[in-house]
């Protein structure tokens, strides 16, 4: 009777294992659907995920689901947790209806935390996997799949096309809260002139940057945050600036043109006559010079074309006086360079009309000459020299020949170099007859050749009093410091050091950490003094045994005497 009832049980069990196998794959097999609103998105964003085809809730049975998220692709016949591991919960206890549908929304998370491995969440295709529970427990097979793109946000430049020079402003929505941005023209790195550098709570940002010189046509403006990027179009317009706007004929007028194509012949006609021709650099600029041509007096427009862009611009021929001089008119000297900031090194170039024919231009930049020139049959000149070693600020240059002077200020950039990362670590123990290397990175800055500054003091707040050693002008990027120096710090003592990057432009850099440096105790002494110890040990040890020797011998005399009596 017993055995029978084990085994009328053990069949009840069997049977309703084969039920429930059953059961789960029937649904296994129905055809399941999700639907995902909006398809794509970024951090904080509200997405909706509308299924159908799922188990069914009944009066006596409630069918629940869980919604994952994954940056791991996986299919209806893999599992969470050994096929996806980078995953997180965005919904659990989903319940289904009668119908086997749901319909649910979630705040799109900013990192993906449930999984075996740990994920923060960037701009690429997600999967939202749906997954049943069974008895209360999640069941791993995945039961249904669907894409999700998160995206990094939206940008918009105002203005969208103009000159080199245009301040642009550049507005950010939607992108990762609180996080750096970095702006890129053409793959190249560009300065945010004003506004913001990161994002805010909200994940947006206004920020102006300078188109910087370049060809026309459609360039290439982008917002990168986290590795990530979005791209907008600029289109850069030529521009032309003529000087002097009026004159005589026979007048020089030097054409300055930017965002041209690039290294392309620039035609110049005055009214309909050709007056000039000269190639464009590689960002499209180009410095002209011609004699405005025998005419009436009266306006005339002047005509730039590289074969693709045209601009105009307008000049005005004025009537000689009654009584023309003897000796030719005199132009104003002028001068055009193409930068009057920047950092050492920066190559300058200075062109220059109506100077003395046939003459010399001597270029001075704080009363030092860095570079001179011959001037033409027409009194035109250029040349170009680098911004030697000077201290940020303003700078003095000084165009002369032996009759014209013009002067220009130049100002030296004043961005401080990073600090120095540190190759050493403390704290350091050092004894007195021993040497430390002091070892840090190189530093880079536009102001090059970067030099360094090192203090060591008493104590870590380097005030004047406590600071030992002080070294300025550091070629390199560490510094011995031998026994000569440290011999003369007091054992069981605790020192400090600190480095700083000075650039060609005497920005000082922040200091970088502050590392102890100990003193050990000192533990030897001279070999004679051991050596000294050493024999008078022997001696002792020689006495207290030759006066125990000396002891015995008279104790064993007494004895004999002692037993004749």
């Amino acid at each position: 009777m017993k055995l029978f009832k084990i085994l009328s049980v053990a069949g009840m069990v069997f049977f309703l294992c084969l039920l429930v196998k059953t059961d789960y794959s029937v649904i296994a097999q129905k055809e399941r659907e999700i639907l995902i609103l909006p398809s794509e998105g970024t951090i904080g964003d509200t997405i909706r995920v509308v299924g159908k085809g799922f188990n069914k809730s009944t009066g006596d049975f409630e069918a629940y689901a869980a919604i994952i998220l994954s940056s791991e692709e996986a299919t209806t016949d893999d599992d969470i947790d050994s096929d996806v591991t980078v995953y997180e919960f965005v919904a659990e206890g989903v319940l289904l209806n009668e119908n086997g549908e749901f319909d649910i929304s979630f705040e799109l998370p900013a990192e993906l935390n449930d999984g075996a491995d740990k994920e923060t969440v960037h701009v690429g295709t997600y999967y939202v996997y749906v997954c049943h529970y069974v008895i209360n427990v999640l069941a791993p097979r995945i039961s249904a799949v669907a894409e999700f793109d998160v995206i990094l946000g939206n940008i918009t430049i105002e203005p969208d096309r103009g000159t080199v020079g245009t301040s642009v402003k550049i507005i950010g929505t939607d992108f990762f809260s609180n996080e750096e941005i970095a702006i890129n023209y053409d793959e190249m790195d560009l300065d945010i002139d004003s506004g913001d550098t990161k994002t805010d709570s909200s994940g947006e940002f206004t920020a102006y940057v300078i188109i910087p010189k370049s060809n026309a046509g459609i360039h290439h403006v982008a917002v990168i945050q986290l590795g990530n990027e979005l791209v907008a179009e600029f289109f850069v317009e030529p521009d032309v600036t003529i000087n002097p706007t009026s004159g005589e004929s026979g007048t020089q007028v030097t054409v300055l043109g930017t965002g041209f194509s690039r290294r392309e012949n620039v035609v110049i006609y005055f009214g309909a006559s050709e007056v000039a021709e000269i190639p464009t650099d590689r960002v499209g600029d180009f410095v002209a010079t011609f004699s405005v041509p025998e005419l009436t007096a009266g306006l005339y427009k002047i005509e730039i074309d590289d074969g693709e862009n045209i601009q105009t611009a307008k000049f005005t021929i004025i009537s000689p006086p009654e009584l023309p001089s003897l000796e030719p008119p005199i132009m104003p000297a002028v001068i055009e360079i193409n930068r009057l900031a920047g950092s050492v090194g920066a190559e300058i170039v200075v062109s220059g009309t109506g100077f003395v024919k046939d003459g010399t231009v001597t270029i001075e930049y704080d009363n030092e000459v860095v570079a001179s020139t011959n001037t033409d049959a027409r009194g035109i000149f250029m040349a170009s020299f680098n911004i030697p070693i000077s201290a940020h600020g303003g700078h003095v240059m000084k165009i002369s020949d032996d009759l014209n002077t013009k002067e220009l200020t130049f100002t030296v950039e004043s961005e401080a170099p990073s600090k120095p990362d540190l190759l050493v670590a403390g704290p350091l123990v050092a004894e007195q007859d021993t040497d430390i290397l002091l070892d840090w990175e190189d530093v880079m800055d536009d102001s090059m050749p970067v030099t360094y500054e090192l203090q060591l003091a008493s104590n870590d707040s380097f005030s004047a009093e406590s600071i030992l050693l002080e070294e300025k002008g550091l070629t390199d990027s560490e510094y011995l410091m031998d026994s000569s120096k440290i011999k003369f710090l007091r054992p069981r003592s605790s020192y400090y050091w600190r480095v700083r990057a000075v650039d060609s432009a005497a920005n000082a850099g922040e200091w970088a950490e502050t590392v102890e440096i100990k003193i050990a105790a000192v533990t030897t002494m001279p070999g004679w003094l051991i050596y000294a110890l050493i024999l008078l040990g022997g001696l002792f040890i020689f006495f207290i045994w030759y006066r125990f020797r000396q002891a015995e011998k008279r104790s064993n005399q007494k004895e004999p005497r002692s037993q004749g009596k």
